[in-house]
C-alpha cells in the first residue's frame, strides 16, 4: 500500500488526489532509493490497473457511458435505443502520442496528472479482465438467459435443471475455491470469482445440452478464448487467435442478442488480446488481488469515526510485531490426516500414509476436488499418499482410461488439455509428488467426467 484514501465522495480533482504519488514518483525515478545503505533505482510502473471508472478518473477522459470513451481505439459510438454502443471492430487503435496531443476532443476531458510522469496513457492501462469479463460480459450473459427479451431468455424449468446441476458440483471444485456454485437465480449477488469459475469450469458442463446450440457455441468461443488468455502456456501461442475468438464472439453475440448490447464492456473484448501480447496472461495483470486486499483493509475498520488512522494503526502494528516465521522443513507441517486404510503396492507397505499434503503451495488429496492431476497426458484420481522412511513423498495413483475430446467447437478440448473420461483402469501406480504438477477439475456429466486444467488457486 503506498497511499489511503476515505471521503464522504470520490475526489473532486484528481490533480490534488495524485499530486503527492506523481511528485514522489518524479523524485524516486530520477534520485532512485537508498535503503539500509544500499543504492536501488526506481522505474514508472508498468502498469496501471484499475476498474474503467477509476482509469477514466486517471487518465481525465470520458466515462464508460459516453461517446467516444473507448480507450484503445478512436471508435466514436453509435446510438442505439438508449444506449452508445460501439458496433466497428476495424477501428484505428489510439498511440501514446496521440493522447499525449489530444488529438481526439471527444475523449478527453482534461489533461492527465500522469502525464508528467511520461507513461503510456494507453499502452500503460489495462483493461482489467475482472470487471470486462467476469462482472461484465458473463453477468450480462446469464441476466440476458434469466430475465432478457424472450427471444433469448431461457424457460424456467432449463434454468432449474441447470442451478441444479450447479448446486451439485460443490463437492467436486477444489477447497481452494472459496465460492463454491449457486442457483442462476442468484445471479445478482454473484461475485467476479463465480463468473470465473462458471466461464472456464462449470458452464460449459451444466450448459450442454441445456441451450440452443448457437448460444452454447457463442458462449464456448467465448470461454475458450480467455481460458487461452489466462494461461501462460497456451497465451504465448495462441494469443492472435484468441483475438480472432473474441471478435467472432462480438459478432454472433449482437446476431443473438441484437445489437444494443455491444456496449462498451462487449467492445472492449476484442481489445483485451493487445494486453496478453505485452505482458502475457492475462492473471498477471488483474484486479483480483487488489480487491481482495481492499477487502482484508477495510476488515480492518471496527468504527465509522476516523477510517483511515485504524487502518494505518492495525498496518503498522502488523509491520511491527510480525515476524518471518522461519519455515521448518519438517515434513509433519506439510502432511495431514494420517491414516491406515491404504490402497498401498507391494513396496510401500512401511511407508506412513496420508490423505493430504501441501507441496509448493499446492493442495494434494485423496477427496474429491483435490485429487484430480494429468501425469504423462494422462488423467489420474491420488488415491494415497505415502512418506517413505527417506522422507520422499509418494502419491498412489490410478488412471483413468484414455480420455476423449470434451467438444470440438470452436477447437477441439482436448488441444486445451479438456477431456471427457469415464472408466478407471482399476490398477494402482506410484510417482513422486513432484509429478503431480498439473492439477484438474474433474466434475460428473452424467455418466462422464469433465477433466478441465486448473488455471486459479482461489
Amino acid at each position: 500500500m503506498i497511499s489511503l484514501y476515505a471521503g464522504p465522495s470520490k475526489p473532486p480533482s484528481v490533480h490534488e488526489y495524485m499530486k503527492d504519488v506523481v511528485e514522489e514518483f518524479k523524485r524516486l525515478t530520477k534520485e532512485g532509493l537508498y535503503f539500509n545503505e544500499k543504492h536501488y533505482s526506481v522505474p514508472l510502473p508498468d502498469a496501471f490497473i484499475c476498474d474503467a471508472p477509476a482509469r477514466a478518473f486517471l487518465k481525465c477522459i470520458k466515462g464508460h457511458s459516453g461517446y467516444s470513451s473507448c480507450e484503445p481505439c478512436v471508435q466514436p459510438g453509435v446510438h442505439l435505443k438508449g444506449k452508445i454502443v460501439y458496433p466497428d471492430m476495424e477501428a484505428a487503435l489510439r498511440t501514446d502520442a496521440q493522447f499525449d496531443e489530444m488529438l481526439d476532443e471527444e475523449h478527453h476531458r482534461d489533461m492527465s496528472p500522469l502525464r508528467e510522469l511520461g507513461v503510456g496513457l494507453v499502452t500503460s492501462f489495462v483493461l482489467d479482465y475482472m470487471h470486462l469479463v467476469c462482472l461484465g460480459i458473463v453477468r450480462k450473459l446469464v441476466s440476458l438467459w434469466v430475465k432478457g427479451p424472450l427471444t433469448c431468455r431461457i424457460s424456467s424449468s432449463v434454468l432449474s435443471v441447470v442451478s441444479e446441476n450447479l448446486k451439485r458440483l460443490r463437492q467436486n471444485l477444489p477447497r481452494n475455491f472459496s465460492r463454491k456454485p449457486r442457483s442462476l437465480y442468484e445471479y445478482s449477488q454473484w461475485k467476479a470469482t463465480e463468473f470465473r469459475q462458471f466461464l472456464l469450469y462449470t458452464g460449459p458442463v451444466v450448459l450442454f445440452k441445456a441451450l440452443p446450440k448457437c448460444v452454447y457455441n457463442n458462449f464456448l468461443v467465448l470461454s475458450v478464448a480467455i481460458r487461452i488468455l489466462l494461461s501462460p502456456e497456451l497465451c504465448s501461442d495462441y494469443c492472435d487467435y484468441a483475438e480472432k475468438l473474441l471478435k467472432f464472439f462480438v459478432t454472433n453475440f449482437a446476431k443473438i442478442y441484437g445489437s444494443e448490447f455491444l456496449v462498451y464492456n462487449t467492445h472492449g473484448l476484442i481489445h483485451l488480446a493487445q494486453d496478453a501480447r505485452k505482458y502475457g496472461a492475462l492473471d498477471s495483470v488483474l484486479c483480483f488481488p487488489f480487491e481482495n486486499y481492499l477487502g482484508h483493509l477495510k476488515r480492518m475498520v471496527r468504527r465509522p469515526q476516523n477510517p483511515v488512522e485504524q487502518i494505518v494503526r492495525r498496518v503498522d502494528e502488523k509491520q511491527t510485531f510480525n515476524r518471518d516465521s522461519k519455515g521448518s522443513s519438517a515434513l509433519e507441517e506439510h502432511l495431514k490426516q494420517p491414516h491406515f486404510s491404504g490402497p498401498t503396492p507391494p513396496g510401500f507397505s512401511t511407508c506412513t500414509q496420508f490423505k493430504q499434503c501441501q507441496y509448493k503451495g499446492m493442495t494434494i488429496s485423496c477427496s474429491p476436488g483435490n485429487n484430480c492431476f494429468e501425469i504423462n497426458s494422462r488423467v489420474a484420481l491420488v488415491r494415497n499418499l505415502l512418506v517413505s522412511s527417506m522422507t520422499d513423498i509418494f502419491a498412489v495413483c490410478e488412471f483413468f482410461n484414455t480420455g476423449t475430446c470434451f467438444f470440438d467447437y470452436p477447437v477441439a478440448s482436448s488441444s486445451l488439455g479438456i477431456t471427457v473420461v469415464s472408466a478407471l483402469t482399476g490398477q494402482f501406480f506410484v510417482v513422486p509428488v513432484a509429478q503431480l504438477s498439473k492439477k484438474l477439475v474433474l466434475l460428473p456429466m452424467t455418466d462422464v467426467y469433465v477433466a478441465l486444467p486448473q488455471l486459479h488457486d482461489y
